[in-house]
């Protein structure tokens, strides 16, 4: 995903220390009317700390991160998984991605689609 400063001036965000499992924003897919978020219930965390830093988008500058669509996802809405127990992938479709964060609040209609077999 890109993120694109169409502004005339730079946007400057600061973003808090914390843990290396955190980060300044957060994905969402909206299908249905069901939100769907990765499950990050069995991941491990390093519990490094990351410093207080600065996320600067200039103006006229674009800035892109990955964001997996083959993860398990959790729905938003449902209760949660017992420990353990992965949830689905995301099936092939159309969604809504939303990514907030930070004062970030921006969305855009997507399709994912089957992988091709080799």
């Amino acid at each position: 995903m890109e993120l694109v400063n169409v502004d005339d001036h730079d946007h400057a965000f600061l973003v808090r220390a914390g843990t290396s499992c955190t980060g300044p924003f957060h994905v969402s897919f909206t299908r249905g009317g069901t939100e769907y978020a990765e499950d990050q219930s069995t991941m491990a965390c390093g519990q490094s700390v990351t410093p207080e830093h600065w996320f600067v988008i200039a103006k006229g500058q674009r800035t892109g991160f990955d964001q997996p669509t083959d993860m398990s996802v959790v729905s938003m809405t449902a209760p949660p998984l017992p420990f353990g127990v992965m949830g689905p992938r995301l099936a092939p479709g159309r969604y809504t991605l939303r990514v907030t964060g930070l004062d970030i609040n921006a969305s855009a209609p997507i399709t994912l689609v089957a992988r091709r077999k080799p």
